[in-house]
């Protein structure tokens, strides 16, 4: 059975890795013609100089039929990865490698995508971007909680089923908190960056570049209309927070439902993280004992790991250090 097994893979990661490593280049190389904007094929496609014979109705037609041949290679890369994925799935015991192919792979592409863009649109498309690294990042995350449920799972030992479950759920959640955490501590001066470069290009280039339907200015850009207010800035900062406890919350709870033992720790995990959090920036910007906000950002993160590195039987060894 397991030879078995061991042929039908081979033969699946030859198959497929060969679609992979054919499409793939077909596909990058169709982006690098539209400069990486796909909604623009259509266009691309009806510009070139086609022969006389072709002119006429039945141009539209081919037009529409070659747009969508070259959409299916276009995101024929990530059709490949999700039928790979899903073959290794339904093959091997092990479900974490097939999940592999399908949620890393598909976010490693996702993220070429995103700086091809950002690179060959001149910068143009940042809040785009940050989107899709968004989502990148949302699915690695994804696979990481499920590497976390198969691996420190049922199928797991059960000595080191608890400690590992809690320690892997327990990193993936607050290095998400952690995220909110470094934007909120480095917010900038809230300055409309993405804004500022679109009324640049388009009073630079407006002959040149694509920019949203609105009638170009004949003066150049403002900065000093640009920055946020004082009060949209605080409530910026709260939705930030806000997003931040959410993440702990939710880490609550799903540690709560699906723990072995000890349901209770992530709940008192998240609190000691709040708790960290405000001493913290009472040290920062009440008392100023930390002036450098690299310095707090280092201390929110290494609390946070001396946090849960301890396990599920001596998480208390953590606090009595504090105390």
């Amino acid at each position: 059975m397991e030879e078995e097994e061991h042929r039908g893979v081979v033969l699946v990661c030859s198959v497929c890795g060969f679609l992979f490593a054919v499409l793939g280049p077909l596909s990058f190389w169709i982006l690098w013609a539209v400069n990486w904007r796909p909604w623009r094929l259509y266009s691309w496609i009806y510009a070139r100089k086609w022969p006389a014979y072709v002119q006429g109705p039945q141009l539209s037609t081919l037009c529409s039929f070659l747009t969508l041949f070259a959409w299916l290679v276009v995101i024929s890369p990530i059709a490949v990865l999700l039928v790979w994925g899903s073959i290794l799935i339904a093959l091997m015991e092990r479900n974490i490698t097939g999940l592999a192919v399908i949620m890393v792979g598909v976010a490693l592409l996702l993220s070429f995508y995103s700086i091809m863009l950002w690179w060959r649109t001149q910068w143009q498309s940042s809040k785009a971007v940050a989107y899709l690294l968004l989502l990148a990042v949302g699915l690695l995350c994804a696979y990481e909680f499920c590497a976390v449920y198969v691996t420190a799972g049922a199928s797991a030992t059960e000595i080191n089923s608890p400690s590992g479950f809690f320690f892997g759920l327990s990193a993936i959640s607050l290095a998400i908190n952690m995220l909110f955490i470094c934007k909120i501590l480095f917010n900038g001066s809230g300055f409309d960056v993405d804004e500022y470069v679109r009324r640049s290009y388009k009073f630079a280039y407006s002959d040149c570049v694509e920019v949203a339907p609105v009638s170009c200015s004949p003066d150049p850009p403002d900065p000093s209309e640009l920055y946020m207010t004082k009060s949209s800035r605080v409530l910026h900062l709260g939705l930030l927070y806000l997003c931040s406890l959410v993440v702990l919350v939710v880490y609550s709870i799903l540690y709560g439902v699906t723990s072995k033992e000890a349901r209770w720790l992530g709940a008192l995990t998240s609190v000691a993280v709040v708790i960290l959090d405000w001493n913290l920036g009472l040290c920062s910007f009440r008392f100023e004992l930390l002036k450098s906000r690299t310095l707090a950002l280092f201390v929110a993160g290494t609390s946070r790991v001396f946090l849960i590195c301890f396990g599920v039987h001596y998480w208390f060894v953590f606090i009595f250090v504090l105390l």
